[in-house]
């Protein structure tokens, strides 16, 4: 195996805040797609991942934490994170958004290791959307790719925003629509980091148990 380390040989800091440095040997890469309507919260997940804080005025955050730890190449809406997970694996973590309304390209879908569904657990409509969403992805995926049938995650987000009332999403309703597709299911916030962390790890234990 190659033992190359990232462009500046500096440990990464990953959300638990520890330091690691990147081994090809024992820290495995994972790619995830997020999708889902505008709004819903995608970039504030994908930063709560990347540096376990919520920062909404500062959409460039998660390019400049990539490029400080040497990820030159990274298109501006990916992230890289490092989590160990319960069986004191590490895995890199590369999270980006996927357009809604794109098709996926080839490429994309022969890395990407698995899909998050995001909704806005205030906003019902971003919930309507989903399904229509999950079928066209899994239709593009197995059209390039007969054999793609990668675990998924619907999550919904502004969790912490349930309190305050009004229409919201049941949570019983999109577990069973999660069950019925063969997907994982969490309710997290991006504000708080309720959750963020956890539904990575499930999502990335769950691929481990089915390589």
């Amino acid at each position: 195996m190659s033992d190359s380390k990232p462009v500046e040989e500096v440990p990464v800091e990953n959300v638990e805040g520890e330091n690691v440095d990147e081994d090809p040997d024992w820290v495995t890469l994972f790619f995830v797609a997020m999708l889902g309507d505008d709004g819903v919260g995608k970039t504030a997940i994908k930063n709560s991942i990347a540096r376990h804080i919520y920062e909404p005025k500062n959409p460039t955050t998660s390019l400049q934490y990539a490029i400080k730890n040497g990820e030159k190449n990274l298109p501006p809406d990916s992230t890289i994170s490092y989590l160990k997970l319960d069986s004191e694996k590490w895995i890199r973590l590369e999270v980006w958004e996927q357009p809604k309304d794109t098709p996926i390209k080839e490429y994309d879908v022969l890395r990407t290791s698995s899909a998050m569904f995001i909704y806005d657990v205030t906003n019902p409509k971003s919930f309507e959307s989903i399904p229509a969403l999950v079928e066209r992805v899994r239709a593009d995926a197995t059209r390039i790719l007969p054999s793609w049938n990668h675990q998924l995650m619907l999550v919904g987000n502004k969790w912490d925003l349930k309190s305050q009332g009004g229409e919201m999403v049941c949570s019983d309703k999109a577990k069973a629509f999660a069950d019925e597709n063969g997907m994982l299911f969490r309710e997290v916030s991006a504000v708080d980091g309720t959750g963020i962390k956890e539904s990575f790890k499930a999502l990335i234990e769950s691929i481990y148990e089915n390589m």
